[in-house]
C-alpha cells in the first residue's frame, strides 16, 4: 500500500513538473525538479515543522511555495 501511494504521488508530481519544464531554472531538469519536489513535500518535513515546531499549516504552505519557487524557477 505504501509503495502504491508513493508511486501515485510520484506520478502526480511528474505531471506538475512536465507542465513546468520549459520554465525551470537553468541546470534543473525535469528529473531533478521532480526529486526536489518529492523531497521537500515529504510527510516527514511537514510533520517536523507543523507538529514538531508549531508552524501552522498555512505557514508551512507559504514557506514551501516560496522555497520551491526559489529553487526551481529562474530569478524574476
Amino acid at each position: 500500500m505504501v509503495a502504491a501511494r508513493k508511486s501515485d504521488r510520484a506520478r502526480s508530481f511528474r505531471a506538475v513538473v512536465t507542465g513546468l519544464e520549459s520554465s525551470l531554472r537553468a541546470g534543473i531538469d525535469g528529473d531533478r525538479a521532480d526529486a526536489i519536489i518529492r523531497a521537500l513535500t515529504s510527510a516527514e518535513i511537514y510533520s517536523e515543522l507543523v507538529a514538531g515546531e508549531g508552524w501552522t499549516p498555512a505557514e508551512y504552505e507559504q514557506w514551501l511555495a516560496g522555497l520551491l519557487a526559489y529553487v526551481l524557477l529562474p530569478p524574476v
